[in-house]
């Protein structure tokens, strides 16, 4: 990604690629799991309602990024919308 994009509401790289395979097979923004994942557990570990509290925060504007987010992918790439229906999840997969 680089440091050009940091953002808060981040849009995709001019020339991009849109990918599809490993992680992005199961959910379309591991990243965002990742960080929740990490966050969750940082939470578990210290029993802390406060940190409870911002994981859930974080979560909510993840997620509300993602929506944002979402609409740059599918106006730059024409497939985005195809791979969205075959990797319906956003950030948390099914686990079956």
């Amino acid at each position: 990604m680089g440091l050009k994009q940091l953002s808060i509401w981040p849009a995709p790289v001019p020339n991009g690629e849109l990918r599809t395979s490993e992680a992005y097979e199961y959910v379309r923004h591991p990243m965002y799991s990742d960080v929740v994942l990490a966050s969750v557990g940082f939470v578990v570990a210290t029993g802390s309602p406060a940190r409870l509290a911002l994981s859930i925060a974080f979560a909510a504007f993840s997620s509300r990024n993602i929506d944002v987010e979402e609409q740059f992918l599918k106006d730059a790439y024409p497939g985005y919308e195809e791979y969205s229906e075959e990797v319906p999840h956003k950030m948390i997969p099914t686990i079956l």
